[in-house]
């Protein structure tokens, strides 16, 4: 019994290397391929629907691959300017009403310093200082970091421009010559790599599906947490509501807190102190639920352990950010189903 749990143990560290040298490997490789690498994923995902409409209206492979591209381009552009749109119309609004907001502002800030005074009090002199500069050091915080990622995002535009032009263009060009590609491959490659091909894809399928269902029940679970609160507080249209705030927490970078924080501060500013709490008490019970459940709920998705989720999220994070924290427990299965294999 003693050796197995051994072995175990040991295969779980060998994996983890593995997987350790290969994210780091791919971190640098990945921003060269990675335009053709979501050009192949999308010729993938629409050459059954080009071969529907090209055998049933007779048209040329290649004009339908062109508009279908086109029309997930513009869609994608379209759906990206909407988001862009929302968060300027949303700031636009916060700044024009700012003026009559800061009178609330600071009257709210009086009642609760008049709430907390006596609790303060009784701290030593060096946390009342503490407390006391703390606003100016979350604006002073919240400006350079909204000033370093703004800068940021301006230098890397060009970069990213030419990394959607590529990816827009390799997918046409795989796309309309999908079948000639896949002849050539067979063509110069051996039939025992073109079945271990074969396999990888299935294995990706599998996984690709497994991940969607762990983040359909994790949005799910989001969801509950957000109606109950909603629905204690009295949001109107309370499903909808959470429905839009658990897709945009689907999203990376946003999360909830992209709704529920400033939607908190503006209740604040109009005296809805109960309101501003229980949003609040919403972002903290979702954020920590989300993060708590999702090695568990991928896990048993995706065919892999809660400790190797955890390390791949952890590492993923360290490496990649926000995308490496969402995909690597995808690679992560991947790999080691391929390492199983051989």
């Amino acid at each position: 019994m003693n050796n197995s749990r051994a072995e175990k143990l040991i295969n779980i560290w060998y994996f983890i290397t593995v997987f350790v040298l290969l994210i780091v490997a791919v971190k640098f490789a990945l921003p060269l391929v990675l335009p053709f690498l979501l050009a192949t994923i999308v010729a993938v995902l629409i050459n059954k629907p080009i071969n529907y409409l090209s055998q049933k209206f007779k048209i040329k492979r290649k004009l339908i691959s062109f508009f279908s591209i086109a029309f997930i381009t513009v869609l994608l552009i379209s759906l990206l300017s909407l988001l862009i749109y929302s968060i300027y119309a949303y700031l636009s609004d916060v700044l024009i009403k700012l003026p009559e907001l800061l009178p609330k502002l600071t009257v709210a800030v009086k009642q609760i310093s008049d709430i907390f005074s006596n609790f303060t009090n009784k701290m030593p002199d060096a946390v009342t200082d503490a407390l006391s500069q703390l606003p100016a050091n979350i604006i002073s915080t919240a400006t350079a970091s909204l000033t370093s990622t703004l800068t940021a995002t301006a230098k890397a535009l060009p970069n990213l421009i030419i990394a959607i032009g590529a990816t827009v263009f390799a997918s046409f060009l795989i796309s309309s010559d999908y079948y000639k590609l896949g002849n050539f491959l067979n063509s110069v490659l051996p039939e025992s790599a073109i079945i271990k091909l074969r396999r990888y894809k299935a294995i990706v399928g599998n996984k690709s599906f497994g991940m969607l269902k762990g983040y359909a029940v994790l949005t799910a679970i989001t969801y509950v947490i957000l109606l109950v609160g909603f629905i204690i507080i009295g949001v109107d249209y309370a499903p909808a509501v959470a429905t839009i705030v658990a897709f945009i927490d689907l999203l990376p970078i946003l999360g909830t807190g992209f709704v529920l924080i400033p939607w908190a501060i503006i209740s604040i500013f109009n005296g809805q102190f109960y309101t501003a709490i229980v949003l609040v008490i919403i972002y903290i019970i979702a954020t920590v639920s989300h993060n708590a459940l999702s090695p568990k709920v991928l896990g048993n998705q995706i065919k892999l352990d809660s400790l190797t989720v955890l390390i791949s999220m952890y590492v993923g994070y360290g490496l990649f950010g926000i995308m490496g924290l969402i995909f690597a427990p995808f690679i992560a299965a991947i790999i080691r189903d391929i390492l199983m294999e051989q």
